[in-house]
């Protein structure tokens, strides 16, 4: 039998994610979570199950042990999550996420998890995604909707710009050792979609043959001008600056 190959995918808001986790869960070879590490606010006393937080809740002893012991805690919750699945197992985390939690990323390095790291190449698309989820708190969505339109203030849209790029370069020194692919929004949900997925199964040691599916749908267009109500004041807030590149 094949060893558990274990894999994160390591990812910045709003690139597919998602997605990406109902692709790989699909394949028969595969147990792909979610956000099983996402913080909760404080005050949150309701969690979801598989989650770490639910996992810590459910015994005071838990609870204490993860304040004195943080990675030891990690890997008994980690452990009884694999003993429960067959094949590759995997989850997903947000970049921001994993800079917090520093217990994490040395277990996730000591154990030599296998890192898919999930960006897009056009950043304008991202913040736009992000700025109409929020909007709209719509999040995913396995039914087409009907686009609806956003304004983008010139000072919150080059916070979140700058923000992204930083977040996209740092994201690649988490795990100077580890194994690392490369994967964008772009290509999942584009023609190159079935060529990615064979190159990601490969990476993880499973049938790369295996039709993989996911039910959610696209919430936006491909054109930014469509999406935002002040496109021509977006025009001129890029003008000559380096996120230029990403207008329609």
């Amino acid at each position: 039998m094949k060893d558990k190959s274990k894999f994160i995918i390591l990812a910045l808001p709003r690139t597919g994610s998602t997605h990406l986790v109902e692709l790989l869960d699909s394949h028969p070879e595969i147990s792909c979570f979610r956000e099983i590490f996402k913080p909760h606010p404080n005050g949150t006393n309701v969690f979801a199950p598989e989650t770490y937080q639910y996992y810590l809740h459910q015994s005071w002893k838990r609870l204490v042990r993860s304040k004195v012991g943080g990675q030891s805690s990690i890997r008994n919750y980690l452990d009884s999550l694999t003993l429960k699945v067959s094949g590759s197992f995997g989850f997903k985390i947000m970049a921001r996420h994993l800079e917090a939690n520093r217990h994490l990323r040395k277990y996730l390095r000591h154990q030599k998890y296998k890192v898919i790291l999930l960006r897009r190449k056009n950043l304008l698309k991202q913040v736009v995604s992000l700025k109409h989820s929020m909007t709209y708190d719509i999040w995913n969505s396995e039914n087409e909707l009907e686009a609806n339109r956003i304004r983008l203030e010139k000072e919150d849209l080059l916070w979140h710009l700058k923000d992204f790029t930083q977040y996209s370069q740092k994201m690649i020194n988490y795990f100077p050792e580890a194994k690392c692919l490369e994967v964008y929004y772009e290509d999942i949900v584009g023609f190159k979609k079935n060529d990615v997925l064979v190159q990601i199964c490969e990476f993880l040691g499973v049938d790369s043959d295996q039709e993989l599916s996911s039910a959610l749908q696209k919430i936006l267009g491909e054109s930014i001008e469509q999406s935002v109500v002040n496109y021509g004041e977006v025009c001129e807030y890029l003008a000559n600056t380096e996120y230029e590149k990403f207008l329609d």
